[in-house]
């Protein structure tokens, strides 16, 4: 029987220079394992960072750079080091934080009335 992992994003974070975002899991429906482990990068995957976070259904990571795209997969861990496929992947726009309320435009003639806005 397949056993899969269904991963989300559940919140984020961004209250200082580095971000984190707040993930969730089901348990695979077969065999319990005896915890997990989550990858993240900034390409679709392909992971270079990874934390075991036990044997939970949920974990942050944190130390996230804003204006960067981070993409998550989880794996379940087994006895006799024995680890599953990776769930399905989720990604997240990690937002900069801190932009100047200001925004100045030059050399742009505008007749009538130009509304901008920026999103954080």
């Amino acid at each position: 029987m397949k056993k899969m992992i269904v991963l989300a994003i559940l919140l984020l974070s961004a209250p200082c220079l580095a971000a984190e975002v707040s993930l969730k899991w089901d348990a695979p429906n077969a065999a319990s394992p005896e915890s997990y482990k989550i990858y993240w990068g900034e390409t679709s995957g392909t992971y270079t960072g990874s934390k075991d976070v036990g044997n939970v259904l949920e974990a942050t990571i944190d130390g996230l750079e804003n204006g960067k795209t981070y993409y998550f997969a989880a794996t379940a861990l087994y006895r006799d080091d024995i680890e599953s496929g990776y769930s399905n992947e989720v990604s997240k726009l990690i937002p900069v934080v801190g932009v100047p309320g200001t925004l100045r435009i030059t050399g742009v003639k505008v007749e009538g009335q130009l509304n901008f806005v920026v999103e954080q």
